[in-house]
Order: C-alpha cells, then structure tokens, then sequence
C-alpha cells in the first residue's frame, strides 16, 4: 500500500455536503479501519487541494477494500435479516451507557462528577415505546470528558459498519462524522405534537400503565428537550391504551408546553392542544390535571396573564395549595412579569416539594443569576448537573456563570467548548449565546481563529443580536447571512416572549428584524402589525400589515386583519375592497366571510351581518371568533336566545376568552337581570385577576346602569394598575360625566387623546361633553380636531350638526347632517337631526319624511311618536293618530304618547279626550320638565267650558 506523510493534512466532505476536518493521513487510515469511513465520502489535502472521491486516493483505497472485507467476514449468519429490523438512527447512535458512566469516578473538564449521584438502571435506561408520527431520539453521550476517556461500545452484530471510540488523535473527528451520518433533530425541521389516536383496540393492563406512567415521569423530570420527546411517547400511549387515565393526561399537557417551542405551532398542533385541554377538563374539570391542562393551554396560547389567574386561583383551593408544578408554574409566570424575586421564592418551594424534578433547580440558577446572586446560582446549578449531567442549558449557564461572575476563565472554556460540540437540542439562541461567550472567551486567551469560528457560529444562529455581529465584524468575519439562516432565525420568538409578557414595544422591534433579515418572512411582519396596533400606532400597523401581503399574497389571515383595522378605524369601504381581493384569491373562505359579516356589525348591518356570519358557520363551526361575532350581532338585533347559544359555544370552546365571557355576561343581564351579570363578571375576575378586560367590562356595565361611582371605582382601579389604560380613561370620564363632574371628566377624555393619537373618541367625548354644558363652540371646535384625527369617526359630522343646531345656525347643521348620512347611512342620527331642522323650521312634511326613514333604522316608540306630532302639525291628525297607535303597541307606558295624544284630540276639537291624555301623561310623568305648561292648557280647557 503506497504511503504518505503523515504531515499532510486532509479535509473530508461527507455525503450531505458537510466538511470536516483537518486530519492527519494517519486519522483518515483509522477513521476507514474502524468503519467510520465507507468510501462514499470526498477528500482534499488541506487547504488547496481539489475534491476526489476517497475511493480513487489510492493511499486509502487498498485500506477502504480490507475494512470492507473484514466487516463481510466477521458478520454472522442471520444478522442481515436482523439488522433489517433496526434503523439507520440505531445503527450510528452513541447511546450513554449506564454501567459504564458509573465506573467514571473522575472528571476534567467540569469541577463537578455528573456521576456522583448514581441512578438506577431503571431511572437510566427506559425501552422506547414507538409511537406513530416521531422517531424516538436516542439517548445520547454528551461530551463531559475528554475523547480519550470514553469507553469503547461492545459491536452489535447487526451493525454493518462497526462502532469503535479511537484513540485521542482521531476521536474529534470521529465523533464529528457519527453526528453527521445519523439523522439528527435540527431546529428548523421541527415535528409535530403527538395527538392521542384513541381506540378501543388497545387495552392496558393496570400494571402496565402503572409501569408506563413511572417511566414517562422519569423522562419529565430530566428537563431536557429529548427527554420530553420519551416522556410524550409513554403518556400518549398510556392514554391511547386507557383514555380516562387523568394523571397520563395532565402530565401529557405539561410536556405539551415544554415542547411547544420546538414544534411547528401550526393548526394541527394547536389541535391536539386543544383536543387534550377539552377532553381532559370535561372528564377533570376541577381536579389537579384539568387544571394542568387549562395552564398549559393558556400558556402556549400566549395568554400569560389569564394563566397568572388561573395559577392563583388554584393555589388557593386546599386541594391544590400543595402542588409542586402549580407553585413552579406561578414561579415561570412571575419571571415573565420581572418579579424575579418573588419567582425566586416560588420556584424555591417547587424544588422543596418535588426534589427530583430539575427544571425548578434550573429556573432556581437562572432567576438567581438575573437577580445577582451568583452563590445561589452555582449551588443550583451543580445540583442540576448532579441530577443530570446530559442538561445542556444548564452546562451553558454555568459555563458563562463561572466566566462572568467568578472569572474562571479556563474551567468555563473547558465546559463551553465541551458543551457546544456536544449533542441535544436546545434553541438557536440559547446555542447563539454560548458561542458568544465562548468566542469572548477565545478573545481574551490571544486565540483569534477560534474566536472568529465561534463569532460566526453565533451569528448564523442569531443574526440580529448587534453584539454579536459588532464581535465578528472586530475578528474579521462575515456579515453575509445565508437564506436559510434569514428564514429560520428565532427573532420572531423572541418578539413572542416580550409580547406575552406585554412589552410590544419590544416585540415588534424583534418582528421587523426577523422581516428584514427575511422580506418574504409574512407572519414576521403581520405580528409586528398586531404590535403596532396595540401601541396606538394603527397607520403604521395597516402599512405593515401591506408589506405581509406583498411577502405572501396568499395569506389569507392578513387580508382579514387588515380589513379588521380598517373597518376599526371605520373605512368599510376600504375593509370591503381589502376583502374583495382575497375573495378573489380563494373563494368561500370562511376567515373571509367572517370578515364581511364583522364590517357590517360595525356599520350596524345586522341582518347582512348575521346572514356572512351564518356562511362562515357553517364551513367551520368550532371558529371562535365567527361565534363571538354571531352571539355580538344577534344581541344587538334583539335576539338574546340566539346570542346565548352562539356565547356558550365560544366558551365551551375557549373558557379563558375575554370577548366570549363578556358577552356572555351582558346576554346573562338580559335572562337574568343586572345583578346576574354582575355577580359573574365578579367571579371571572376572580379567577383571572389578571385580565384587564373582565374589569374594564364590570365598569361599563355599572355606568351603563347608572351606576357611575362604582363604576368609578372600577376604572380608577384599571388606570391605577396600567395609567396608559386608554379604555379605562374613557369609561372613567363618562362616569364622571355622568355624575355631573365635568372638569375631571374632560380631564379623562383629554387624556385619552394623548394616549393615543391616532383614536379621536377622546377628542370626541370632550366634545359631546361641551355640548352638554352648553358650550357649542367649544364643541365644535373639539368635534373640528376629532374630525382632523379622523374624518369617518361614526356621528362626528352628526355632532357637529347638533352644536349649530343648538346654536341656531340650522343651515350649516342641515349640512353636517347630510355629511354624516353620507358616511354612515345606516346610522339613524343623521335623519333624527334633520327632521329636528325640518320642524324648527315649520317644514313640517319633510319633518315626517325624515323620520319615517329614521325609524326604519330604529324602530321605537319614542320616534313613532315624534312622527305624529310633525304629521299632526302638518295637518294629517288622523296619520298621527295611527303612528301614535304603534308606538303604543311597542311602549305602551311611554308618557310622550299621551301629551301628543292630548294634542290630536285638541285639534279636533274633543276637549274631554284631550284633558284625559294630558292627565294620564302627567300621572306617568309627575316630574315632566313641561308639566306646568301642561297644566296650564288643562286649565284653560278647563275655563273654556
């Protein structure tokens, strides 16, 4: 066999495309003895050779025939039917070998034994159970010591090319091929949820659940991505094999929640979320479990403020008060809300009732080292790693711990570098983080070239991260993000975490990133839309939400959200042609649909609005916004019954949603009375304490019932904990106005506007409580700024017409009227207006006129009656009589009906009728502001006799 010097050295590109390397002649000739190497791979001398095949570099060729030979020679009869049966993941694992780890009583490169805390075999090593839908990932060697100090595997027969740890010459590079040959997890190929496939074919022993359960624990509290993946795979054949066990089911919900970043998060994992939330409460509604589920739902759905709720109050049910995961899952919620201290304490007392469990020590190290408390941190920390020296979070942390906090600089090179060549899946940026460290680290120590590879390793994961970028341009690197990094970087889940926790100023400062990083990237830039609008800044939100379409002109949900700020900001005209051209890209889309029927609920076409709704029903039932709207529209067109059903639906399928709860409550009011609604209003916030909307919704339906100092408690309360609560400033202000407090009622308004500027309700409100203290012009001056905010604001042309209505000037009042009825047709007031003109100005037929069209769109008594009195004025009593015969049949209490009755009867003539309608209006009205007058025509009826 030819030779050659040792001293050159080799780079390898394996058959995905991967290169590795550079390895002496030497290393290449052992990686091909052992197997390693199959000829299928190209090599190059380093650095400027070209590419060949191995298999034609005749120094290797004659090695690569008697490796072959060998292994033909060596493998038993029988075995290639056997080895048939394994998978290509199983024949180039490295899995962890318990025995062995056990008798390492030594380590090097961490100042603590991973294995001084020996587990039992059974702890160690589970039987994956197969589940259909995911491949189990194997129990992997994660590189804690060096190469050299591994103990050599015992060779499966089965194994076509044998498995043989080398010498510490050529180990890096061994390890490095067996990550490269075996199918590994990435974070951009990411699975979905195993969903639960329930059949009657599979029965469990009560044994084997038991048995089965035991081993899923186990997996769950080792806190690690892969060990999440066996915990899901026992439960969810736990369940399949025995559907009513409720502890396989809750803790099959918390998995969910821990996966739930590695996922897809599409429609089909929301599902299986939903699906396990459901049935589990229905069959636990208020035990432990269903109480996981009804978490990690709310959790995963980003709700973090309803779960903070829902974590309180099962805390304070006894049953509960004990439960390790609820105090953990309180600890989690308070690190979100930077209440790191008292996270602290509760994620201390998870450790203290579970001691097993790892991720409450983790989060112990981790909420310890934002809080500066470096010891604290350390002991946590090590414990973790004692527990579970495979926890790779927790090696990255106290990596960079002892860097940073106790400037160990070469005990924290060992265990990054260690660490971030090792296998198990973490997140891009917690991977991006290490190797920023790792690359400092390098820096410090002169080593430029491995500072410059890890800098860039960093970058690729996380391309936005300034420091890290500002690092590599220092060390020479570059900048050039590759098209798959740009699509796949975690910007926007960073932009999830700050939104969950309400920091939208943060978050859509993370989408737009993502989005420049990737412009095709079209969810990126429709959540940074959601972001902008909740900080008031609905222009910009709309212009983001143009930049989704161009992205992806097919993504049907930006359409609609674009169409729902726009009819918001009441454009329908510019809502319906946003829909127009999604109905032209998919037809009979039921989010379309939906959209139309939401654009007509708010130009108050109820009966179209019912009749969209109605279409989008029916192509998906279970769509919670669809019923939200359907129970809003039905309500508002009179039909409680049908609003009911339609609310009920909503919550069945989602308890925690604010709109379907609310309207619900206000539906309750109607069945049951005020303080029905109330009373439940009251208990969901109790249950969700940390839901503004439940409040927000308390207060208004007290000063929709007059109530307006509890209302007043009520809103202070809201701006007391969010002083830039917009609603609430609102809701306080009409309650106010209500008591007759205007000076801190305009204050409120005023205030408002300045929380958002780009909303003129507050500019609206100012002006409409002008008008009410008799101050038109300065009305009309705040109506003029609304106006300047927003010109198709609903019943601003209608107010102004009011203010020089009451100020006497009825052209340009008749003008404003006809405006408003221009913008909004369907709006009543502009008639109403006009035909108080038309009366004013003794145009008593056009009067009539005007109002018949307004009780078209508001069919009450008090305008059937408003149109008797112009029909009488114009001469027609007997038309006056008849609408005065309608009004009665609606309202027959209503005292306007008799006075204009005494009226109709005056005219003809028939004095008795006359003084008895007037004395029945002033039974039913005693405090009437003209009773005096009224009086004093009885009289003279009276004197004409």
């Amino acid at each position: 066999m030819a030779s050659l010097p040792n001293s050159i050295q080799w780079l390898i590109k394996t058959q995905t495309g991967k290169q590795i390397g550079p390895y002496s002649t030497e290393a290449i000739l052992k990686l091909i003895a052992d197997g390693t190497l199959t000829g299928t791979e190209q090599i190059k001398r380093y650095p400027d050779g070209r590419w060949t095949a191995i298999s034609r570099q005749p120094a290797f060729y004659d090695e690569l025939l008697e490796a072959l030979e060998e292994v033909k020679n060596k493998r038993p009869k029988g075995s290639q039917g056997e080895s048939s049966k394994k998978t290509s993941d199983e024949d180039m694992t490295l899995t962890r070998e318990p025995e062995e780890q056990e008798q390492d009583d030594e380590t090097v490169i961490v100042p603590w034994n991973p294995l001084e805390n020996k587990r039992e075999p059974s702890e160690s090593v589970v039987t994956p159970v197969k589940v259909e839908g995911r491949p189990l990932p194997q129990r992997e060697t994660l590189s804690m010591t060096p190469i050299h100090r591994m103990k050599q595997k015992k060779k499966s027969q089965s194994m076509l090319l044998p498995v043989i740890l080398l010498l510490a010459a050529a180990g890096l590079g061994y390890f490095a091929l067996q990550i490269e040959n075996q199918p590994q997890k990435s974070i951009h190929d990411k699975p979905h949820l195993l969903q639960p496939k329930i059949s009657t074919n599979t029965v469990l022993s009560s044994d084997e659940i038991k048995k089965r359960i035991t081993a899923a624990v186990g997996f769950f509290v080792q806190d690690t991505y892969e060990s999440y993946v066996e915990a899901e795979n026992k439960l969810v054949s736990v369940i399949e094999g025995a559907p009513q066990n409720l502890e396989a089911r809750g803790t099959l919900c918390l998995v969910y929640k821990e996966l739930w970043p590695y996922v897809k998060q599409d429609t089909q994992d929301l599902d299986a979320v939903n699906a396990l939330h459901k049935s589990t409460r229905s069959l636990d509604p208020l035990g432990v479990n269903g109480v996981y589920c009804e978490i990690s739902k709310l959790m995963i759905q980003g709700k973090y403020r309803e779960a903070r709720g829902a974590v309180e109050y099962a805390l304070n049910q006894p049953a509960l008060a004990t439960a390790p995961v609820l105090y953990s899952l309180k600890a989690e919620l308070l690190f979100e809300d930077r209440d790191v201290n008292s996270a602290i304490l509760y994620t201390e007392k998870a450790a203290q009732l579970w001691p097993e469990w790892i991720l409450p020590r983790f989060n112990l190290g981790k909420y310890s080292i934002r809080a500066n408390r470096p010891g604290p941190a350390v002991k946590a920390l090590l414990l973790v790693l004692k527990q579970n020296p495979l926890h790779k979070l927790a090696q990255i942390e106290y990596g960079i711990l002892l860097y940073k906090g106790f400037q160990q600089t070469e005990e924290a090179l060992k265990i990054l570098s260690s660490t971030m060549s090792s296998k198990g899946l973490i997140s891009r940026l917690e991977e991006a983080r290490g190797e920023f460290v790792l690359s400092q680290i390098y820096v410090e120590k002169k080593d430029f070239v491995s500072a410059k590879t890890s800098a860039q390793k960093a970058y690729e994961l996380n391309p936005a991260d300034a420091m890290i970028k500002d690092l590599l341009v220092q060390l020479g690197g570059s900048t050039e993000v590759s098209g798959k990094a740009a699509r796949n970087n975690e910007l926007v889940f960073i932009g999830d975490q700050h939104f969950r926790t309400g920091n939208c100023m943060a978050a859509q400062a993370e989408y737009k990133a993502a989005f420049d990083l990737d412009p095709t990237n079209a969810v990126a830039a429709m959540k940074a839309a959601k972001c902008l609008w909740q900080l008031n800044q609905g222009m910009e939100a709309i212009g983001w939400l143009n930049k989704a379409i161009k992205a992806e002109p097919k993504l049907i949900s930006a359409y609609v959200l674009k169409a729902d700020y726009l009819s918001s900001r009441y454009d329908f005209i510019s809502a319906t042609q946003t829909l127009n051209k999604a109905t032209q890209i998919v037809s009979n889309n039921y989010e379309v649909l939906r959209g139309y029927g939401q654009i007509d609920y708010r130009r108050n076409n109820l009966k179209e609005a019912i009749a969209y709704l109605q279409r989008a029903y029916k192509i998906y039932e279970n769509d919670l916004e669809t019923l939200i709207l359907l129970a809003k529209s039905h309500a508002a067109n009179g039909d409680f019954t049908s609003a009911q059903k339609y609310s009920v639906r909503a919550i069945e399928l989602d308890p925690s949603n604010s709109d379907a709860q609310i309207v619900y409550a206000q539906i309750l009011t109607q069945f049951k009375g005020l303080d029905t609604g109330l009373v439940y209003l009251r208990d969901l916030i109790n249950r969700f304490s940390y839901t503004i909307e439940f409040r927000l919704a308390l207060g208004d339906m007290y000063r929709q019932q007059d109530r307006h100092i509890q209302a007043q408690r009520v809103y202070e309360q809201i701006i007391d904990a969010n002083p830039k609560d917009k609603k609430a400033h609102l809701g306080l202000g009409l309650a106010l106005q209500g008591q007759a407090l205007f000076d801190p009622a305009l204050k409120e308004y005023l205030t408002a506007a300045v929380i958002d500027p780009s909303d003129a309700e507050g500019l609206f409100r100012a002006g409409q409580l002008y008008l009410e203290t008799g101050k038109y012009g300065d009305a009309i001056r705040q109506f003029r700024r609304a106006l300047e905010v927003n010109r198709l604001y609903p019943r601003l042309q209608y107010s102004i017409g009011r203010a020089h209505f009451l100020s006497g000037q009825y052209d340009q009042a008749l003008a404003a009227s006809m405006e408003e009825r221009k913008l909004n047709p369907n709006l009543a007031e502009s008639y109403l207006l006009a035909a108080e003109i038309y009366s004013s100005t003794k145009q008593f037929q056009k009067c009539a006129t005007e109002y018949q069209q307004a009780v078209k769109l508001r069919p009450q008594a008090d305008i059937y009656v408003k149109i008797a009195r112009c029909y009488r004025q114009s001469g027609s009593p007997d038309i006056a009589e008849s609408m005065l015969n309608i009004a009665a049949s609606q309202e027959s209490g209503l005292p306007e009906i008799y006075r204009e009755q005494g009226a109709i009867y005056e005219t003809r003539g028939d004095q008795r009728a006359a003084v008895q309608a007037y004395n029945k209006y002033l039974t039913l009205s005693p405090n009437a502001p003209d009773r005096h007058e009224i009086e004093g025509i009885i009289s003279s009826i009276g004197r004409g006799k």
